[in-house]
């Protein structure tokens, strides 16, 4: 583990509080990985945070949600909530925020992204996922199709999941994705923007476009499997990526 991630778990856990790496990033770690992102769980709050660390972005603090750097490190810090959605919002409703880091593990999508992990690298694990890990396997935690309406966007990260570890869906994963596609229409364009250009930068171009044509995300988008001009990495810069999704996007 990264010595600033440790020292930040540490730092938190000294002031009376719990926090663990979560999500992709403990993913990554427990891969050996390079990080794409730095994603902290915690029982602080933004208020707590921010006296902690230089908190350089509270964006998103009505989620519970606050961005820090430390030593040069960027990380995203989110306090435990127990959330709920009212469709057909895809934006989740916070009932309220919570220390509980069980009752935070539910409103994750897969199970092998809701892995807890401390500054020892101790685990938590509430929904099997390191079963699953072993069994090379992506499945929804609870209902797939309800996760899904819950949240388009959780398609998209089961895509580049898929794409990153080479795992399998489960039955009812896999046919839920394929049978409730048509959901990520719901999500704003800058949404949809946003997840492709993560796809991009995580999967690869090439990756991606094969990607969206096997599970329909282009057709169901742009009515065909339409696909970025670019060709090899070469040629990429983030602007004409930028300017490409803007235009398929209109």
């Amino acid at each position: 583990m990264d010595k600033r991630i440790k020292d930040i778990l540490i730092k938190i856990k000294e002031a009376g509080y719990v926090a663990y790496l979560v999500g992709g990033s403990s993913l990554d770690e427990y891969f050996n990985l390079p990080y794409t992102d730095i994603d902290i769980a915690t029982s602080a709050t933004p208020q707590q945070i921010s006296q902690l660390f230089d908190v350089i972005s509270t964006q998103g603090e009505m989620f519970g949600n606050v961005k820090i750097q430390y030593q040069n490190l960027k990380a995203e810090l989110t306090t435990f909530r127990i959330e709920t959605y009212i469709y057909p919002s895809v934006y989740p409703k916070i009932l309220r925020f919570s220390s509980n880091v069980k009752e935070d593990s539910y409103r994750r999508d897969f199970t092998i992204n809701a892995l807890y992990m401390d500054e020892n690298q101790k685990i938590m694990d509430f929904h099997q996922g390191l079963s699953d890990i072993k069994a090379k396997k992506i499945r929804f935690i609870g209902d797939p199709q309800k996760r899904i309406k819950e949240d388009p966007s959780r398609i998209f990260r089961g895509l580049r999941l898929h794409q990153k570890t080479n795992f399998e869906f489960e039955e009812k994963t896999k046919q839920a994705i394929f049978n409730f596609v048509q959901e990520i229409k719901r999500l704003s364009k800058n949404k949809i923007a946003y997840e492709i250009k993560k796809t991009y930068d995580e999967c690869g171009i090439l990756n991606t476009n094969q990607l969206y044509e096997q599970w329909n995300v282009l057709k169901t988008l742009f009515g065909y499997n339409k696909v970025f001009y670019l060709e090899n990495a070469s040629e990429i810069s983030l602007e004409n990526i930028k300017e490409q999704l803007k235009e398929m996007l209109e």
